[in-house]
């Protein structure tokens, strides 16, 4: 089965940004900063993760192996079962999330004209 070419699209754009990301962490190491990889790792993770599960989906549709983890690890659309969401909760906490920033700028515009 022939990859589509949105999809070696995508796998490049995911590639370069984790492939760089993995490059400054190598970097990181060789010089002996540990502190500073972190923020290479977290953002490696970021796009290294969905370029993982797409290689895990495009190798299960060849392998039996990547198939089965492919099903494993995604699950499949027979196995996705719709679920009520209590939208009055995630609004309160949008509201209140909201109030707390907009009370932080008010104190800092405050303080700063003090």
């Amino acid at each position: 089965m022939k990859i589509p070419a949105g999809q070696w699209a995508i796998m490049g754009l995911l590639g370069v940004p984790t492939g760089l990301c993995a490059y400054l962490i190598y970097f990181g190491v060789a010089v002996g900063d540990s502190n500073g990889i972190w923020l290479f790792v977290a953002l490696g993770s970021l796009f290294g993760i969905p370029l993982l599960a797409m290689i895990i989906r495009i190798a299960g549709r060849h392998s039996r192996l990547f198939g089965h983890m492919d099903r494993k690890l995604m699950g499949t659309a027979e196995a996705y079962r719709p679920h009520f969401v209590p939208h009055w909760f995630l609004m309160t906490c949008i509201c209140v999330l909201g109030f707390v920033i907009v009370l932080a700028i008010l104190q800092a515009v405050f303080t700063i004209w003090r």
